[in-house]
């Protein structure tokens, strides 16, 4: 009990005071680090947020331009574009409209793309749902087995933007 008051404090003051980029963040039996040096491979497939049945996604070019397309089962359409850059390990997009900057931490397979007022909200959902599925055992679906840890990558998906390394990499 002691130990977890301590490393709960821990995270609390690294948040509130700030980490260096390389800083590991893990806590209890999970892997969240930030994205150390953020670069096109860590972008190249673009992100989304999502259901399965609908969602947002972001696609990038090596250009350093991007698109948010908008779909569902029944249509996918352009919602807004813009221009990208990283700077400091942040992803900036910026259209007309709005200029987003999403820090990357990566969870296991999957990397997560988090507003500045979305991390502590993001850090207590991870939590949350590592204790909702940490006792999951895996199933196989195709070649591959789903483990408690993507189990928690896909709930936090449809909350946050996000990005299966594995499904991205082929496997």
């Amino acid at each position: 009990m002691t130990n977890s008051l301590i490393i709960l404090c821990l995270f609390i003051t690294s948040f509130l005071f700030g980490q260096s980029p390389t800083e590991n963040l893990s806590f209890k039996s999970t892997d969240l680090t930030t994205v150390a040096s953020l670069s096109w491979a860590d972008i190249s497939d673009g992100f989304y947020i999502g259901n399965g049945f609908g969602g947002l996604s972001f696609h990038l070019d090596p250009n350093n331009k991007f698109k948010k397309i908008s779909s569902d089962c029944m249509s996918r359409f352009t919602i807004d574009s813009g221009v990208w850059t990283i700077k400091k390990n942040i992803l900036t997009l910026k259209s007309k409209t709005k200029t987003l900057e999403f820090s990357v931490f990566k969870f296991d397979n999957f990397n997560f793309y988090i507003l500045p007022e979305q991390r502590q909200k993001f850090i207590h959902d991870l939590q949350a749902s590592w204790e909702e599925c940490k006792n999951f055992k895996g199933i196989q679906i195709g070649d591959r087995i789903r483990t408690a840890k993507d189990m928690v990558g896909y709930s936090l998906i449809s909350i946050y933007y996000g990005r299966d390394l594995a499904d991205s990499a082929g496997t």
